[in-house]
């Protein structure tokens, strides 16, 4: 990764940011959810587990503390 720091442009306007840890790191889940079949009749079919599946660790992100600066371009 460089030490350059982070641009986004977005239309005519652009942002310059920062990279930051996360202290702790974020994760990002997904929830599974799944209902097991007991007996043959549905009223005892209460039993649902759920499990989580981690995707992704973030451990940095970008922050943009100013407001946009409009890009002005000279037209010829």
């Amino acid at each position: 990764m460089s030490l350059e720091r982070p641009i986004l442009i977005i239309g005519y306007h652009i942002l310059y940011g920062k990279i930051v840890e996360n202290n702790p790191p974020l994760a990002i889940l997904k929830r599974l959810r799944s209902s097991q079949v007991l007996s043959s009749n549905p009223a005892y079919n209460d039993k649902v587990s759920t499990d989580f599946t981690v995707l992704a660790l973030v451990k940095k992100r970008i922050t943009f503390k100013t407001r946009p600066k409009p890009i002005i371009s000279v037209c010829q």
